[in-house]
């Protein structure tokens, strides 16, 4: 796969023509779509048990920081800006693919992966002394079975893939990205005329919220408690900008441009707290070992076809209705959602 992503960045910096330059984007997202699915799952696999919920989170670290990474990278690129400008664009993301590929060459494999031969050695690696006892804290109470289709939609294991699918439905619909999109017309109404500036303003609380929120928090209180304590703060930060949207005394106030940007600030951080790490840590602990790659599959096919309904659906949503009521019905779903959280997602027994 790290071979996929160096192709990728190679072809769009060298495209030609756009439908080459489509390909090669389109060849980016497969590995990224993989990338996605299996990173969680292994992180999952290695982390000590008593410090998985931290180590998940640095996923989502991982993730914000690359997109600030790749947004100095864009810096100064514009529709217009010639092929000279833009390629190097695309050829910088071979940096950190390379750095990838050779750091992949130097990691263990997961000792809990079931089709490993070097478990026992992988294991000692990772845990050192404590390597028997991780192995056996993560152990699956039943013996493997074969891994199918039918198996993931059987009565033991149906309410499992339900969940993994409706954590990133629930993820996706409560306007996360929409919210992420529509920054930096909030920032500029703010007085911040950068939109690189508005987009790193929403990464660093990003990170702030999951290292030193949901990180530390994620082990002590548990992945619902922390996911239902998010959802409730990203619909009371909707509801509060939505609200205030619609009232025609605040329209064009310096209080609504205040309000607009605080409420922005807190639901990221928010969603940073509980929402954005949680569900990629959550599902591995859903299935036993011989399901959780199609566990992973079905979470980020539901986080994927959703951010996509999302982000093609949000300003036209915006231009039929408006912004009040579209963050009004986000509001709705995050408060659903902290209720789906609370009562319909159950705490995985190796996380108590």
């Amino acid at each position: 796969n790290g071979a996929l992503l160096a192709a990728s960045a190679a072809g769009c910096a060298l495209a030609r023509t756009l439908p080459e330059l489509l390909a090669w984007r389109l060849l980016a997202g497969v590995a990224i779509g993989v990338v996605s699915a299996v990173c969680p799952m292994y992180i999952s696999e290695v982390s000590p048990q008593a410090r998985k919920g931290a180590y998940g989170a640095l996923n989502q670290v991982a993730i914000c920081l690359g997109i600030v990474g790749s947004i100095f990278t864009g810096l100064g690129v514009t529709p217009a800006s010639p092929p000279a400008r833009w390629r190097p664009m695309f050829g910088a993301a071979l940096i950190p693919t390379l750095v990838h590929i050779f750091l992949l060459a130097k990691i263990p494999e997961s000792p809990r992966w079931l089709g490993s031969t070097t478990a026992k050695a992988d294991a000692k690696r990772l845990w050192g002394a404590d390597a028997a006892a991780e192995m056996a804290a993560g152990a699956d109470a039943t013996p493997p079975a074969p891994s199918s289709w039918a198996r993931m939609v059987s009565p033991k294991y149906r309410r499992a893939t339900i969940t993994a699918f409706l954590l990133f439905l629930c993820q996706q619909l409560s306007g996360i990205n929409a919210v992420v999109y529509f920054s930096s017309q909030i920032f500029r109404d703010a007085g911040v005329e950068s939109a690189v500036l508005a987009s790193l303003a929403v990464m660093l609380t990003n990170v702030a919220g999951t290292v030193f929120v949901a990180a530390p928090l994620i082990d002590r209180f548990g992945r619902t408690p922390m996911l239902t304590a998010s959802y409730a703060g990203m619909s009371a930060s909707m509801a509060v900008m939505g609200a205030c949207m619609a009232a025609p005394a605040l329209a064009g106030t310096p209080l609504l441009t205040s309000v607009a940007v605080a409420g922005t600030i807190a639901y990221i951080f928010s969603f940073a707290c509980g929402c954005g790490p949680v569900p990629g840590l959550l599902v591995p602990e859903l299935f036993p070992a011989d399901l959780r790659g199609k566990g992973g599959s079905v979470a980020m096919a539901s986080h994927w076809g959703w951010n996509a309904v999302v982000g093609a659906a949000f300003l036209p949503l915006v231009a039929r209705t408006s912004v009040p009521a579209v963050y009004g019905g986000f509001a709705v779903v995050a408060a659903l959602s902290a209720v789906f959280s609370k009562f319909g997602v159950q705490e995985p027994e190796k996380s108590k």
